[in-house]
């Protein structure tokens, strides 16, 4: 058995008993900077924050949900099978470029500064139409229509450093894996024939949904 890159299935007891009885027949493996190995054991979740220090910084929005998960997952004591066993020394890429290139994709860093300056656009339009948010941006004034320049930017730097932090978890989970088990050519063999559909992004809508829930909280990093 070789379980590969998955988030704890169980709690302690379940751990222990499973190592009993199938732990001599598995080979865990995990990239030790991947975050879904993390989850969802608490100690191994405070960890997250700080797994591409220096090269990347986590922002408000991932120490935000990480005290959200560690809040869930409280006295729970999910353990991972065999947890003694260390993981393979990933190392963090900045420049997260592809591993394998899908058909018909491009490496323009354009692709990706238009999507996030529509996923600003969106975010900015539910911020605007959300009443709690509104009425704190605009001070007490009404029908505020747009954010103001210095707003605007502190939205973008946080969506920014998010879609950093992102994509580097993303490339940590897949294709750094093929680098430390020199399985390149069958890995990008899979990718091509899925048209990297394995390897997606999240759901953007999902990434909104969880800053608004943040700057309802925190409205004043809007003004950081």
């Amino acid at each position: 058995l070789h379980p590969s890159a998955g988030p704890t299935p169980g709690n302690r007891d379940f751990s222990t008993y499973y190592d009993s009885r199938l732990g001599n027949s598995t080979t865990r493996i995990w990239n030790d900077i991947d975050i879904v190995p993390h989850a969802w054991n608490e100690k191994m979740l405070s960890k997250i924050p700080n797994l591409y220090q220096p090269e990347i910084q986590a922002n408000q929005v991932v120490k935000n949900f990480v005290a959200g998960a560690q809040l869930l997952v409280l006295l729970r004591n999910y353990t991972q099978i065999l947890p003694a066993t260390p993981g393979l020394e990933g190392t963090v890429n900045p420049s997260t470029p592809p591993l394998c290139k899908a058909p018909g994709s491009s490496d323009s860093t354009s692709v990706v500064d238009e999507e996030l300056s529509q996923a600003l656009e969106e975010l900015e339009d539910k911020i605007l139409k959300d009443p709690e948010l509104q009425q704190y941006l605009s001070n007490g004034v009404e029908n505020t229509s747009s954010l103001n320049l210095e707003q605007k930017q502190s939205l973008k730097q946080l969506l920014s450093s998010f879609d950093t932090f992102m994509a580097q978890a993303i490339y940590q989970h897949t294709s750094e894996y093929a680098v430390l088990l020199n399985v390149k050519d069958p890995y990008c063999k899979m990718f091509a024939e899925t048209k990297g559909e394995l390897f997606a992004p999240p759901d953007a809508s999902e990434f909104e949904t969880l800053v608004l829930k943040l700057l309802k909280k925190q409205p004043q990093l809007l003004k950081e």
